[in-house]
């Protein structure tokens, strides 16, 4: 079956998400989706407080998932600039519970090479100007639990199903975000790679933090497209994200997996538990 578009509406402000259509699983990546050729897709529009988001439901075998371009479906937003307040909020009113979201990132340590996939497991972040919270502007001060900012039950299932797909992961690392949208300097990745950290990019933050409010797992893998700046002696090569579509690919074939084969529950998972309110 060839992927089909399907619009409800030729308007798709009243494309809405209802209630009693829930979607549990969503896929977030960086940019177009990719190995859904065979299953059937429609285009929703969900209204949120922060404005308005346009993804894709697709139907694997009964089970609908969404996949969202963070970046907005046409790849207007850069890092800076995403909405990610309503990114998360749509997809807490579609119902979403379970989280893996994909990103490009360069690596700053030697163990970790361009074409790999790695398991983010920390975060240090380096933005200045994103709004971080849902809960600001007046609303209740509450504050949310980063001992484990990445779904530990979630990378477990991955792991576990990626070695059935023979998709290798090179390990698990430390994501640093930036603000961007310029690549960082020398000075900068030094003082990274000093640190012990791995991976920096521009996108996990705020994301994974506002998908904790919303009491989400949330697991990311990181696809490695590039060394950082200084790391070689070469410029960031211009296809870097040409490079990744095979990777992701494969990546968004476990992920199906995962959704359509295993009994994904949040019973004794700290990641919907996380808020504490004041």
């Amino acid at each position: 079956m060839r992927r089909k578009n399907k619009q409800s509406s030729s308007d798709p402000v009243k494309n809405l998400v209802s209630k009693t259509d829930p979607v549990r699983f969503c896929v977030i990546s960086g940019s177009s989706i990719f190995g859904l050729e065979d299953y059937e897709t429609t285009e929703r529009s969900v209204e949120t407080a922060y404005g308005r988001v346009v993804l894709d439901i697709v139907d694997v075998h009964g089970t609908k998932i969404a996949f969202m371009s963070r970046h907005g479906k046409y790849q207007c937003h850069p890092p800076h600039q995403i909405n990610y307040r309503a990114n998360i909020s749509a997809l807490n009113q579609l119902g979403v519970q379970f989280v893996f979201a994909t990103g490009a990132v360069g690596s700053c340590q030697p163990e970790f090479k361009p074409g790999e996939a790695v398991i983010i497991d920390d975060f240090v972040d380096f933005t200045k100007n994103r709004d971080e919270s849902f809960f600001q502007d007046g609303c209740t001060v509450c504050h949310v639990n980063m001992t484990e900012p990445y779904c530990r039950r979630l990378q477990e299932q991955f792991t576990a199903k990626s070695k059935h797909y023979e998709q290798p992961i090179a390990g698990k690392g430390t994501y640093v975000c930036t603000e961007g949208p310029r690549f960082e300097t020398r000075a900068e990745i030094g003082f990274y790679r000093k640190m012990g950290w791995e991976l920096v990019g521009m996108t996990s933050v705020p994301e994974v933090l506002l998908a904790k409010e919303k009491g989400m797992c949330y697991c990311a893998v990181a696809m490695i497209t590039n060394w950082a700046t200084g790391m070689d002696d070469q410029p960031v090569p211009a296809d870097f994200l040409d490079r990744i579509s095979a990777l992701k690919h494969r990546l968004n074939q476990i992920f199906l997996a995962i959704f359509t084969e295993d009994q994904l529950t949040q019973d004794g998972c700290s990641c919907n538990n996380s808020l504490l309110h004041l």
